[in-house]
Formats: structure tokens, C-alpha cells, sequence
């Protein structure tokens, strides 16, 4: 009895055995041929240096895809004085068979010239080599420089660069004192020195050297009593420069004890007669996880100084804690003790400048209780089977055979930067396994298992696109004119179809933001929209509602003779702009008011948080829900899936709004449907606004002190008759910027024709066309600079044309008296402030 007892025991215990296995292989079957792994391939393109007087500057990051150049805004290099430039290659062993150059305008869609080198000096896997442009660039002018490298399998790789032909601006001397600034900050000897050059206040925050600007102390400038130590060479961005000023970034990384730190300095100076003048400084330092094994430490993850926040996810049961540092995504399973470096282009053999060019972001999308992560990345990516290549790689994290497996590739063909912002607005996977993203005002789904592919919504306006805070709930604007927009399309992507939420008879519906899922709104009566002088319009909000999926009105804000402009949303309140009506129906502001919800707290049981110790200062950590014996943390590596099928999905919807690009400290800072939006917020970030095709829209601090358009002059005031016939200051005006254009038209008969200020210089003018309300005196200067007449609208219909300035002064056209005259930039301001800083010009 004891013999069948015996083998039936070894019977159930191989029957289990064999389940088992046979789950756990067909698991690893159906997710592709797990047996075929291997580590990811090597980082294998050359990295490209422009060389100003033997420095190695603005490094450039090969490309193996075909990419929409005008995009691709970096760093900007001054070619020599002989029309020259000159390059330095580090093949990091790559063979190179060919080096040809184009040399085409900023849009990328004109050559100008090309070329090739047939030979260049060859040394130690360095190539130097020299350009020589011909006669066809212009001075001042941008253009974008494309270096193709043919390396000896045949395939070629193109390098982006800017350059300019310009002389007199003393970039070598404004390098170097960026330079020795940033030296000087680790010599406890010489960094006293720097006390004169920084502007230490209560505005500075001393709490952590993860941030520290102009205005900190000296001692957070030099860094109190950590002594780093520099690793490697310090790479130099140049941002921007012109004869005075510069802005200038510095890339390195630094060792404090056993930790490692990626640290960029920013700087922008002015060269004044007898030494630089530091205008705006900050550094940033960010601890990379170099050493996972005692990243645990006490029941916490140490993260150490940071200056962005760390990502954490948790799985359903808080057993796995994920997190994304430094573009590494590390997962942690708290009843196992072991730690993965899920994904990351750095490991111990691949760490140079090529794998830490940080140009690609990591979204955790999903884990389970298995500890099973679901993830993306997206931006350039730097090593791999797509280097080289910039897209949204999905990617499966398998724990129990310890594999990661790409389920997806989509392509994308401009920056890093623009996608970004598209990701973090929405990216999402349902329950029934369909993937929702933004990509170039359009929303797609993507059928995970069968790798179909929809258009959800495209030509959106960003302005009447939102999601939550977890992506998992949209809504955008449906509509055309104005008076359409009666509706908007209200989806929680976990559902089939999108609900409808209708405004109200004679209402328009406008979607504002959510709080945490729960979305925000507006509602405003169709007779209540007007327009401005300019042309702009404007929409007063009487109802601000905010409203739960399930169609539960959580609030609403409604006030007699209030009228909300616009919100600002955050995790505790929500901010109106209010309006409200005078006597003659007029609009004007009143002081904004604010609608209190309740906090949003972290839905995690795994706590991030922070610490403060007298030598670190501020550090960061994530507590442990979960109390274990961490003490020997074992660190598990993963292995790549191999695949043979491609996996690629390609989007070819194009958007054809337009767009603005604000630019600042060497980042994109945001996209705007709206100029004037955007060159507020440059002007904020001494920033630059570019449009699509990379046209400068408005700059930071390139302005000459004075300017004259010669062309406006003293003209015959208006008449009585005039006036009583109804010439306004307004049509005059308009007739003086086309007449400036040589375009001539009835412009007093075109008004009266419903037409706008806006209208009339869009249909008869060859430019782009500004709407400027709500910009500063000092801003809009920057136009005339480049000989583009500005309208200041003042209330009803007048108007002046700025045509000059100086450094006391702007030069003003008055129609009414026909005269041209100075009035004092205090004056102005203030004038023009309390008309609502109501400007229009164009740029060509």
C-alpha cells in the first residue's frame, strides 16, 4: 500500500511539476522565442564636435532615420572668419568611408550648397577635418549645417548642426569664463572670487544642491563640504551668442564619495568694456544609481540628490516598487529583496558620452503583482537595435525569466523635446489591451495584439485638448467656428466609445483641466463672445463646473456680473481670471478668485519623500511599505528578447496648425497655438520663439539700443470731415503698415465689411501675421528692431504705430495729429499698459 501511495506522491508531484513547466514555457513561447536573448548591442555611432580654437564644443548625436531637420534646433556654432569650420569625429572605432556636408536654410527645405571631403586627418579613431562654405551664406543669418558620415557597412548617418556667419563675438574669452567660473566652484582656495559675480538673496533657495542659481550662497555655490570630484571631460553647449551676450551650458558628471552625479551649469553673460557680467546662473545635480545593491538601505530606496522628482509606480499589492532616475528604470520586489535595472542605455561597459546623452525619457505604464512592468521609452534612442532613431518603444518586463521584449516601435521624426510633450500629455493602455497616444495634434489607438491602428481625433487644438492626471481620461473640442463648439467628447479610454457632454441652447462647453479624473469646465452664452479692436476673441465663461466620469457635478462656480477669462489648475485649487461688465457693456478685469479642492494625495503605499542632513542637505527616498531584511540585495540584470518580425508603427497624419516653439537654457520649454502666449513666456525664460520652419519669431535680448523706420514721417492730421465720414486712427493705421508693404487698399471699406484688423493683414500681407495683446512694451520693441511697424490699439478706435525707439524713448506715429514723436519708455509703458497692451504687427 505504502509502494502505491509512494509512486502516486511522485506521480502528483511530477503532474505538478509538469503543469507547471509546461505554463512557464508556453509563457515564454508566446512571448517570442525568450531563449533567443542576448544584452543589448553597443552603442556604435560616431559623436561629432564643432572646434573653436582647439575647444571641443556643441556635440552632435548621429541619426539613422530620415528626420525632419527644422525640428532638430540645438546648439549654435559661428563658422570662421575664412567662411570655414572646422570638426572633430570620434569614430569610437566605427570605420568611415565618406563625410559629405549640406548646407541647407533653417526650414531644411532649400540647399544651399553641398560637398564632400575625400580626405581628413585620421588618428587614434579621431577624424579632424575642415569645411570651407562658399559665398552663398549670408552674414547674420542661420542655417542648418547636415554632416553625413557613410560608415563601412554603407549606412549614413546625418548630424544636425546650426551654424552662423557672423564676427565680433568674443565667444572664446565668453567660454572661458564659463569655464573658470565653473573650476573655480570646486577650489575652496579660489571660489571666494565668485562671490562678486553672484546675487545671493532670500530669493535663493540653499536647501539642496540638487538646484542652486545666482541667488544662492556662496557656500551652496561651492559646494559646502561634499568636495566632488570631476569625471571626464566637461562638454560646452553654446546656447546662444551674439557681439555682447552668450548663453552657455556645461555637461559633466562628478563622484561625491561612491556616488556618481550628472551636473549641468547654465550661464548666460554679458561682456561688458572691462570683464563679464554674470546675468543668470543654475546648476542642477541628479545622483545616478550606479551601485543598486545599496540603493536599500533601512527599509528605504536611497535616491540621493535630485533635482527632478523621481518617478515611482507600485504594483496593486505595493510588493513591487518601480522607479525611473537619471533615464534609468530600476524595479524593486520587496518580498524577494532583489532589485532589477529594468532598463537603462548605461551599464558597467557601455558609459560614455554616447549612452549618457540624455535625450530620451521612461514611462512605467503598468506592473502586477508579479512584478511584470510594462513600459515605455521614448525619445533618441542611444544604443540598440533602433539606435540612432527617436520614437516610443514599448517594451514587456518579464520577472520570471527576467527578459525584457519590445512589443512596439513608432518612428518619429522631430525632436526629442516635441515628443515629449505629446507622451506626457497621453499615453495610456486600457484594460482591453488598446494603447492611447498623443502624437502631432492627434490622438491614435494602437491594438496591442493585432497592431491595428486608429485615428481618434486629429487637428486638435491644444488649448481644448486635457487628460488627467493618470492619462486614463481625455476631452477635446469638437467644433469649428466659435459658435460651434457646443459640445466636446468626454473618454475614459478604459471605455468603447467617448460620452458627449452638450452646452446648454445658445451656450458654447470648453474644456479646462482636470483634478485629479475629474474633468473641469466651462460654459459660456454665445451672445456674451465679442471681439476686441485687434480682432481677438473673447470668450467670458459665466459657469466654471467640475464633474466626475459618472456625471456627478462635484462644484460649480457661478457669479451674478462675473464672467471667468481663463484658469490656472493645480492639486489644491483652481485660479480664475474674472471679468465683469460696466454700463456700456464693456468688459473689464477684476481680481481673480479661487475655487478650493480637496488635496490629492498619493494613491501609493511606497511613500517618496525626502530628508535632511547637515553634509547632504536635501535627499530623497522611498519608504518601504513593506518591512524586510534588505541587507544583501541581490541585482538582477535583464536579458533582451530577440525577434525577427518588424514591429514598427508608423503614423503619417500631418498637422497643419500653426505653432509656436518657445525655447530657453537650451530646452524646449513649450508649444503654443497662440503667439503672443508664447513670447510672454519667453520673455519670462529670456527665451527665443521659433514657428515650424524655424523662423525667429521674437528673441531675448537681440535688439539693437536704438532703430528708425525712416519710411513713417510727419503725414496731414485727420479732418473733421474725415472723422465725421468715420476715418478712425485704426483705419489709418492699417493703411500706413500695407502701404509700408507696398500693398494699397480701401481699408476703411474693408472694416465696415465685418472685416478685422487681423483679417486685413493676413489677406494682404506675405508674413505671419502677429497677434501681440497682452505683450510688453519692452517685448514688442523687439519688431521694430527688425523693421516691422508695431499697431498699439488704444480703446474704441484708436491707434498709434510704434516706428522707432531709443534708450530713453519709443518714436510713435500719431494719425490724428499726422505727427512723429518721442515719448518716454516709462510713459509709454505705462500708457500702453492701461490700454491692455493691445499690438499687431507681422514678421516676413
Amino acid at each position: 500500500m505504502k509502494k502505491y501511495r509512494l509512486i502516486l506522491i511522485r506521480g502528483a508531484v511530477f503532474v505538478v511539476l509538469f503543469l507547471i513547466s509546461l505554463t512557464v514555457i508556453s509563457r515564454i513561447l508566446n512571448r517570442g522565442n525568450t531563449d533567443l536573448t542576448a544584452d543589448m548591442p553597443s552603442a556604435s555611432l560616431p559623436i561629432v564636435y564643432m572646434n573653436i580654437d582647439n575647444l571641443k564644443v556643441n556635440a552632435l548625436h548621429g541619426y539613422t532615420m530620415q528626420m525632419e531637420g527644422n525640428f532638430l534646433r540645438g546648439p549654435i556654432t559661428p563658422i570662421n572668419a575664412d567662411r570655414s569650420l572646422d570638426v572633430e569625429i570620434n569614430t569610437f572605432g566605427t570605420s568611415i568611408a565618406k563625410l559629405l556636408y549640406e548646407v541647407r536654410s533653417l526650414d531644411c527645405k532649400r540647399l544651399i550648397e553641398n560637398g564632400d571631403l575625400e580626405s581628413f586627418d585620421f588618428k587614434n579613431d579621431i577624424i579632424r577635418a575642415k569645411f570651407t562654405f562658399k559665398d552663398l551664406i549670408e552674414d547674420e543669418k542661420e542655417y542648418m549645417l547636415v554632416i553625413k558620415l557613410t560608415n563601412g557597412d554603407g549606412n549614413v548617418i546625418d548630424y544636425y548642426a546650426r551654424i552662423i556667419n557672423t564676427t565680433e563675438l568674443s565667444l572664446v574669452d565668453k567660454i572661458n569664463f564659463c569655464t573658470y567660473f565653473s573650476e573655480t566652484t570646486f577650489d575652496q582656495g579660489k571660489a571666494p572670487e565668485l562671490k562678486k559675480y553672484m546675487e545671493s538673496n532670500a530669493y535663493g533657495d540653499n536647501s539642496s544642491y540638487g538646484y542652486v542659481n545666482i541667488h544662492s550662497s556662496y557656500n551652496q555655490l561651492s559646494w559646502g563640504t561634499l568636495a566632488p570630484i570631476v569625471m571626464g571631460e566637461k562638454n560646452i553647449n553654446i546656447i546662444s551668442i551674439d557681439s555682447l551676450n552668450a548663453c552657455i551650458e556645461l555637461l559633466y558628471r562628478v563622484r561625491i564619495k561612491n556616488e556618481l552625479y550628472n551636473v549641468k551649469e547654465y550661464f548666460r553673460i554679458r561682456k561688458g568694456t572691462e570683464r563679464m557680467y554674470l546675468m543668470e546662473y543654475e546648476r542642477t545635480m541628479n545622483q545616478i544609481i550606479n551601485n543598486e545593491s545599496n540603493a536599500v538601505v533601512n527599509n528605504k530606496i536611497i535616491n540621493g540628490i535630485v533635482n527632478e522628482p523621481v518617478k515611482v509606480s507600485e504594483s496593486p499589492n505595493d510588493s513591487i516598487v518601480a522607479f525611473v532616475q537619471e533615464n534609468s528604470l530600476f524595479s524593486f520586489n520587496t518580498g524577494s529583496g532583489n532589485i532589477a535595472r529594468v532598463f537603462s542605455f548605461r551599464d558597467e561597459k557601455n558609459d560614455d558620452e554616447r549612452v549618457n546623452y540624455n535625450a530620451s525619457d521612461i514611462k512605467v505604464m503598468s506592473i502586477d503583482e508579479a512584478g511584470n512592468v510594462t513600459f515605455l521609452v521614448y525619445g533618441y534612442m542611444n544604443r540598440g537595435f533602433h539606435e540612432g532613431q527617436v520614437g516610443v518603444a514599448l517594451y514587456y518586463y518579464d520577472a520570471v525569466v527576467n527578459t525584457i521584449e519590445e512589443q512596439l516601435f513608432i518612428p518619429y521624426r522631430k525632436s526629442y523635446e516635441i515628443l515629449k510633450k505629446d507622451i506626457e500629455k497621453l499615453s495610456y493602455i486600457n484594460t482591453r489591451g488598446k494603447m492611447y497616444v498623443l502624437l502631432d495634434s492627434s490622438v491614435y489607438s494602437i491594438n496591442l495584439e493585432s497592431k491595428e491602428t486608429e485615428t481618434v481625433a486629429k487637428n486638435l487644438d491644444e488649448t481644448r485638448f486635457v487628460s488627467s492626471n493618470d492619462n486614463s481620461i481625455i476631452a477635446w473640442q469638437t467644433g469649428n467656428g466659435i459658435a460651434d463648439l457646443n459640445s466636446l467628447q468626454f473618454y475614459s479610454l478604459n471605455k468603447i466609445t467617448p460620452e458627449v457632454m452638450n452646452a446648454p441652447a445658445g451656450n458654447i462647453i470648453m474644456p479646462l483641466g482636470f483634478i485629479g479624473n475629474d474633468l473641469v469646465y466651462g460654459t459660456a452664452l454665445i451672445s456674451d463672445i465679442t471681439t476686441d479692436t485687434v480682432g481677438r476673441t473673447i470668450i467670458p465663461m459665466r459657469k466654471i463646473t467640475i464633474e466626475d466620469i459618472k456625471g456627478n457635478i462635484l462644484k460649480e462656480y457661478e457669479k451674478e456680473n462675473v464672467y471667468i477669462s481663463g484658469v490656472e489648475i493645480n492639486d489644491e485649487m483652481i485660479v480664475l481670471e474674472r471679468l465683469s461688465k460696466d454700463e456700456e457693456e464693456k468688459y473689464y478685469d477684476i481680481d481673480p478668485d479661487q475655487i478650493l479642492t480637496s488635496d490629492i494625495e498619493s494613491a501609493n503605499d511606497n511613500i517618496y519623500t525626502s530628508v535632511v542632513t547637515d553634509e547632504m542637505e536635501t535627499t530623497h527616498q522611498i519608504v518601504l511599505a513593506k518591512e524586510g531584511n534588505y541587507d544583501s540585495v541581490k541585482v538582477l540584470t535583464p536579458k533582451e528578447v530577440l525577434y525577427e518580425e518588424d514591429r514598427n508603427i508608423e503614423f503619417t497624419d500631418r498637422d497643419n496648425k500653426s505653432r509656436y516653439f518657445v525655447y530657453a537654457k537650451g530646452e524646449m520649454e513649450d508649444v503654443y497655438t497662440d503667439a503672443s502666449a508664447a513670447v510672454v513666456r519667453a520673455e519670462e525664460l529670456f527665451g527665443v520663439v521659433v514657428n515650424k520652419d524655424m523662423d525667429y519669431i521674437w528673441e531675448s535680448g537681440n535688439r539693437k539700443s536704438k532703430t528708425r523706420i525712416e519710411t513713417f514721417s510727419d503725414t496731414t492730421p485727420l479732418t473733421e470731415e474725415q472723422i465725421m465720414a468715420g476715418i478712425t486712427p485704426v483705419v489709418v493705421c492699417l493703411e500706413s503698415m500695407l502701404e509700408y508693404k507696398e500693398v494699397y487698399k480701401d481699408v476703411d471699406t474693408l472694416l465696415r465689411g465685418q472685416e478685422t484688423v487681423l483679417s486685413v493683414l493676413n489677406e494682404n500681407i506675405d508674413g505671419e501675421v502677429l497677434d501681440l495683446a497682452g505683450c510688453s512694451l519692452d517685448s514688442v520693441l523687439y519688431y521694430v528692431n527688425r523693421g516691422y511697424p508695431v499697431m498699439a490699439i488704444g480703446n474704441g478706435s484708436d491707434a498709434e504705430i510704434i516706428v522707432g525707439y531709443d534708450s530713453k524713448n519709443t518714436i510713435l506715429y500719431n494719425p490724428l495729429s499726422g505727427e512723429v514723436f518721442k515719448k518716454g519708455i516709462n510713459d509709454s509703458t505705462a500708457y500702453f499698459n492701461s490700454l491692455g497692451n493691445k499690438y499687431v504687427t507681422y514678421v516676413d
